[in-house]
């Protein structure tokens, strides 16, 4: 009995010695395989914001090319009064329609367009497009079109820099597509819609192969 008394001591005589970590390395996990684990939280944490900056980075180049490609989303809508529509030529197109006439000037326009046109839905208005004086070498491609049918589709040159006749309506809005072909000797060309108030909304400097949209419509 006295020696089973003493191996019963004997085993009870205190815990095993766990090694403490040194503080500020880490935390630990649970056991695996009768060793802890450490858990480095600052290892997660770094790969996170290395991750957040590269995304960043991907957005930010994204906007910086964007931009300096001319790509621009109409901010504002170029409201036109009466004194900007061309009333003569309106009836005129209007009354050759209502005949079952194109004008030659609206050859491009989408029957849904002649329509507004003839109706009275949508008037006609002359504008320049560009400055004239810097006109040399550009070659500027440009469409409009209204509730997504195209009301006008054009190459505007140094030949062919005359005054664009431009469909605007009441009910919806225009829509401008520009497309620089080449930017003239300049190295850049700025689109523009006037309104007979003077307001003008415009595009940014545009390079090669830059395009850029604008929008009007009729008070």
């Amino acid at each position: 009995m006295g020696q089973d008394q003493s191996d019963r001591r004997g085993s009870r005589s205190g815990r095993a010695y766990v090694p403490m970590e040194p503080a500020g390395s880490g935390t630990l996990d649970q056991l695996q395989n009768g060793h802890p684990v450490r858990k480095d939280w600052r290892k997660s944490v770094l790969i996170y914001l290395l991750v957040a900056v590269a995304i960043a980075g991907i957005g930010g180049g994204g906007y910086y090319a964007w931009q300096h490609l001319g790509g621009t989303t109409s901010s504002q809508v170029l409201t036109l009064s009466d004194s900007d529509i061309d009333q003569q030529l309106t009836q005129q197109a209007r009354d050759s329609l209502q005949r079952g006439e194109v004008p030659a000037y609206l050859r491009n326009t989408s029957q849904q367009v002649l329509d507004k046109i003839k109706n009275g839905e949508a008037d006609l208005a002359r504008k320049q497009l560009f400055d004239p004086t810097k006109a040399s070498g550009v070659m500027i491609h440009v469409s409009a079109t209204i509730d997504g049918q195209l009301a006008l589709s054009d190459v505007l040159t140094e030949e062919h820099r005359q005054t664009s006749i431009i469909p605007i309506s009441r009910k919806s809005v225009t829509h401008f597509h520009f497309l620089v072909d080449s930017p003239g000797a300049s190295g850049a060309v700025t689109c523009f819609v006037p309104s007979s108030d003077g307001t003008v909304l415009h595009t940014p400097p545009l390079a090669t192969g830059a395009q850029a949209d604008l929008e009007t419509q009729r008070r």
